[in-house]
């Protein structure tokens, strides 16, 4: 797709509103089931761009081409053929790269909001702001791990953000994650931990606040975000807090987000080893 094939597809995209509600992402007349998204990513793409000195460039050919043929003619008339072919073809090579000159090229730069479900990846719609589309992501991460409180509606075309949730966001965001000073992660494992990872600490913690030694579990899970916020991330320390939680929320038929918890404590830990 050229760039301004992407850059009307772009506009068209901000016509759309983006509701989440009841458990259901809507855009574009499209649904998606929030228990079917199983990763939101961030995507980048970059776009060239060429300027209309080209189309210029070969409006202005086409009255050099019959230059060319009377060149053409001219030598291979004076020097009877021996040498008319070889001038015109030193001529269209010089030619050729005044028209390459005139060629300007910039790169555009535009941020996506992909999602993964289980019939593949979806990639819903793009901006030139980043920072748009990151805070578009955290709110779908909330509605993830929160599916039934929140609500929102997202205006694309003047980034207007609408919230009918039950709770709010902000208030009630339980952990903060800061991994920025982990140098030695890769930009995709930052995204898991402030993404995935967030989200699963958080279901969980959802489950556990009903449970009788709900205070004790609560703990274990923030001594895990502040050894992940540490300046060197003990891997032992990870895993002493959540074989105590897991202990403990064993003997719960109600929680049935301790498996994904896991898997996601496994996959942080390795970041660390």
């Amino acid at each position: 797709m050229d760039y301004e094939d992407f850059k009307n597809e772009v506009e068209q995209s901000k016509q759309f509103p983006l509701n989440i509600k009841d458990g259901v992402l809507d855009y574009r007349n499209t649904t998606y089931p929030l228990r079917n998204i199983s990763h939101i990513k961030l995507v980048e793409k970059s776009v060239t761009e060429m300027t209309t000195g080209f189309f210029k460039a070969l409006l202005g050919l086409l009255g050099i081409g019959i230059l060319i043929l009377g060149l053409f003619a001219f030598f291979g008339n004076c020097t009877r053929g021996q040498y008319g072919g070889t001038v015109a073809s030193a001529i269209m090579i010089i030619l050729g790269a005044w028209l390459r000159s005139l060629v300007k090229e910039e790169d555009h730069q535009f941020y996506g909001l992909a999602i993964e479900t289980n019939s593949g990846s979806n990639e819903l719609f793009f901006s030139d702001d980043k920072d748009f589309i990151e805070k578009v992501k955290e709110v779908l991460s909330r509605a993830l791990a929160h599916p039934n409180d929140i609500r929102y509606t997202i205006h694309i075309g003047d980034k207007h953000f609408i919230d009918n949730s039950v709770r709010n966001l902000t208030q009630n965001s339980y952990y903060e994650f800061n991994v920025e000073q982990h140098t030695g992660l890769s930009e995709e494992q930052k995204d898991y931990i402030l993404g995935d990872f967030k989200r699963s600490i958080e279901k969980l913690q959802d489950e556990l606040s009903t449970i009788n030694e709900s205070q004790v579990t609560k703990n274990e899970l923030s001594n895990i975000v502040n050894e992940i916020n540490s300046d060197r991330p003990d891997p032992s320390k990870i895993k002493q807090s959540y074989e105590k939680i897991k202990s403990i929320a064993d003997g719960y038929s109600t929680i049935t987000s301790l498996s994904e918890f896991g898997g996601a404590i496994g996959r942080t830990v390795m970041m660390f080893v």
